[in-house]
């Protein structure tokens, strides 16, 4: 289970992402509907189906979210912004 902040971010990041490349794999994607275009309820969703996929409980995840989301934003605002630091710091050049 992750302790810090950034270990929980970490984790969501790992999730937003599996969560979004299932959704892409999945038969209820479709070309008119990207990802970012989902609501808050269908994103958690994928959300859980990818935690259960990489074996997280429910509950890491609530947690993880808790600790990282600031008070009004949306857990889809939370995994957006946390996707985008990590697509963005890996493909920045050292």
């Amino acid at each position: 289970m992750p302790h810090s902040s950034a270990d929980k971010a970490r984790l969501l990041a790992i999730v937003a992402l599996e969560a979004e490349h299932q959704y892409y794999g999945s038969n209820e994607y479709r070309a008119s509907c990207p990802w970012s275009l989902l609501d808050d309820l269908a994103q958690q969703a994928w959300s859980m189906k990818a935690c259960s996929a990489l074996e997280i409980t429910p509950e890491t995840w609530r947690s993880a979210v808790e600790a990282c989301r600031i008070p009004g934003q949306s857990v889809k605002q939370l995994l957006a912004e946390i996707r985008w630091g990590y697509t963005e710091k890996a493909e920045r050049p050292e």
